[in-house]
């Protein structure tokens, strides 16, 4: 009895294209560039990054986010392990911004390592020429 005699070998997904990708805002919400550039070693997972406590993405180092968020006070953070080990998880808040409907924002990531304090983790608001210029080396990843 002859048997079938197949290959079921699955053609993997293409990469994102590396690059900064402009998208249009709508009238009716703010859009916002989430982005990390550092990369950190080990980076797991990524660092997850939260509006208002909600987790939307989980970011590695050279990706961004589009983010399309409705107008008003929003609250920028991210998913922190502390205490010994590492092993408990908390909220750490970053940046504050009120968000006007139509307008488009860079939210930059930065973790910088400095020996002679205690480093913190930080998100800044970067003007469209910074975020589009340090975004450039960047992949886009979609949110949560």
């Amino acid at each position: 009895m002859a048997g079938a005699v197949g290959c079921a070998t699955q053609t993997a997904a293409p990469p994102p294209p590396a690059g900064f990708i402009s998208e249009s805002c709508p009238t009716n919400k703010a859009l916002v560039y989430l982005y990390r550039v550092r990369r950190w070693h080990p980076d797991g997972h990524g660092i997850t990054m939260c509006v208002n406590d909600v987790p939307v993405v989980a970011l590695h180092g050279r990706e961004y986010c589009p983010l399309f968020l409705d107008p008003g006070f929003v609250s920028f953070s991210h998913k922190c392990n502390y205490g010994p080990y590492g092993m408990l998880t908390g909220i750490m808040a970053d940046l504050q911004l009120q968000l006007q409907a139509g307008k488009t924002y860079y939210v930059a990531y930065r973790f910088w390592i400095n020996p002679f304090t205690h480093s913190k983790p930080e998100m800044d608001l970067v003007d469209e020429a910074t975020g589009t210029n340090e975004m450039s080396i960047c992949t886009m990843k979609k949110p949560l």
